[in-house]
Order: C-alpha cells, then structure tokens, then sequence
C-alpha cells in the first residue's frame, strides 16, 4: 500500500485555503471596522464642534442683545438700588455662560472659528467695559449705542458665517 499522496494534497489545499480565506476576511473586516470609526470620530467631532458653535451663537446673541438693552438704559440714567443689582446679576450670569461656550469653542473649533469667537469676545469686553466705567463713575452714556454696537454685530455675523462654511457638508 502506497502513501495517499493525493488525499494528503487534498487536505493540505483544503487546509491552507481555509487559512488564506479566514485570513483575508479578517483583514477586510479589520479596514473596514476602522474606516467606520474614523468616519464615527469624524461624526463626533463635526457634531461637537455644531454643538459648540451654535451654543456660542445662541449666548454671543443673547449677549449682544443684553449689552444694547444695558447701553440704552445707561442712556437715560444709571440705574440703582434693586435694578442695578439685577442688571450685574442677570449680567453675572450671562458673563458665566458665555464664558462657558467660549472655552467649548476654544476646545473643539478649529483656529479660524477660536480667532472669530476671540474677536466677539474682545469687542463683548470693551462695551461692557465702557458699561462698567459709567456705570461706576455714575455718568450716562452717549444715547448712541448702535454705532457701538455695529461692530459686535459684524463679527458674530462673521462668525456664523465663518460656523457655515466650515460645518458644510462637502
């Protein structure tokens, strides 16, 4: 009796094809699994960075709208006793708030939309450093604040349209 060189052949063939296989599949599936979760990490930032960005535009408005109410009550007189004190209350509170949204856009933005949130922020600072100096001299201002406030309208504007362009989708 000779050696069964050909059921021999026949399960090595069987057995290396099965190896190959079970090793191409694997290797499929591996590349695929991690093209899902680049695209999930992808999905999870983009909508880190929505969230972000439309909770800073939600504030920055808010604010903008506080800091005009604010310097055209400063206009007719400097308040005192219970309303000032819920105006730097309810300031207090907003100041917190929009600080908050900042930092998650300093976090999850890219340069451009942190360079646009600083630039609100910066003009958000002056007028309500101007509020704060008459506010404490207990001097009105001018009754002028929309020429004040034109400029924190432009860049929050610029900053919604800077959010526009980058959440696009391609």
């Amino acid at each position: 009796m000779s050696f069964p060189w050909t059921n021999f052949i026949t399960a090595g063939s069987t057995l290396l094809g099965a190896f190959g296989g079970a090793s191409l599949t694997a290797l499929t599936a591996s590349r695929a699994d991690g093209r899902r979760h680049a695209h999930e990490r992808h999905l999870s930032r983009m909508r880190e960075r929505t969230d972000a960005y439309s909770h800073y535009l939600d504030i920055a408005y808010t604010d903008a709208r506080f800091l005009a109410l604010s310097a055209i009550r400063f206009s007719h007189g400097i308040p005192a006793g219970d309303e000032a004190v819920r105006m730097i209350n309810e300031a207090n509170e907003l100041v917190t708030a929009f600080n908050q949204a900042h930092a998650r856009v300093e976090i999850v933005g890219s340069e451009e939309a942190i360079a646009a949130a600083n630039e609100v922020s910066e003009l958000c600072r002056r007028i309500s450093d101007q509020l704060r100096d008459a506010f404490l001299a207990g001097v009105p201002t001018s009754p002028a604040p929309p020429a004040e406030q034109e400029p924190l309208n432009r860049a929050i504007d610029a900053f919604a349209a800077h959010c526009r362009r980058e959440l696009r989708p391609d």
